[in-house]
């Protein structure tokens, strides 16, 4: 059974400003009121949005690449039109023109050190081995290496996605299971101090509690790890039974 829907008002910012006795059971909250809860609402999300343990999804998205293009700015209206990453997980090369069904080539995804170590980053190559996300605001920087000499080829990036900011407090909330609660008592901690109250520590722990349920629940088991040859992933997988080259 689907659970009722409800809005930013009804589900979050009114049991928030109950939970700390602003508001009575059956009271209206101002606009006002509704106004400050709002935009420290959107501001927890935002901060979330920073965290990994409050991601709830990893989506696969797909963009083209472009013969002897290096590098493609990430954001909204971007050469790469999606919402700025904060972290890309994996990366994978499809490899179309290479004939049907496509595969899809993993690749290394390098930190600033490992970008830095390359001495010849404008190398022509058949397809790129390895990308570098440079997390520049307000787009994002993604650089690929080696370059791709043709055109057909295409990128996956696996991107950990968070909980959006709200327009208004009609927005409706859809979120998975846990974060409704989750930002309730976490909402009533952060509007204590601006509405003069102290919250309960009732709501102080199950703010820990509720924010804590979904970030174990967000949590991945870890690959096992071993020691690699030198130039070789220190992950080892057990679905491909092997490491994997940086570069």
């Amino acid at each position: 059974m689907a659970a009722p829907s409800v809005t930013v008002l009804s589900g979050i910012i009114t049991p928030a400003l109950q939970d700390l006795l602003v508001y009575q059971t059956g009271e209206n909250v101002s606009a006002a009121d509704s106004a400050v809860a709002l935009q420290s609402l959107n501001a927890m999300i935002d901060s979330w949005g920073a965290e990994d343990l409050t991601m709830f999804q990893v989506a696969r998205q797909v963009f083209p690449l472009t013969a002897t293009q290096q590098d493609y700015e990430m954001g909204p209206g971007a050469e790469f039109d999606a919402p700025r990453p904060s972290v890309i997980n994996n990366a994978g090369i499809i490899l179309t023109p290479l004939g049907t069904p496509a595969i899809e080539e993993p690749i290394s995804i390098l930190d600033d050190d490992q970008w830095a170590m390359l001495r010849l980053k404008p190398l022509l190559s058949t397809f790129p081995t390895a990308v570098y996300p440079n997390y520049t605001y307000p787009n994002a920087t993604l650089s690929f290496y080696p370059i791709p000499q043709s055109d057909g080829y295409s990128v996956a990036l696996y991107i950990p996605q968070a909980v959006t900011a709200f327009a208004d407090i009609s927005s409706t909330v859809s979120a998975p299971p846990g974060y409704l609660e989750a930002m309730e008592y976490n909402l009533a901690l952060r509007l204590a101090p601006k509405f003069g109250r102290l919250a309960p520590q009732t709501v102080v722990v199950a703010a820990k509690q509720a924010l804590d349920k979904i970030k174990s629940r967000n949590s991945a088991a870890p690959l096992l790890t071993s020691d690699a040859p030198i130039g070789w992933r220190s992950g080892w997988s057990i679905y491909t039974d092997g490491y994997g080259p940086f570069y």
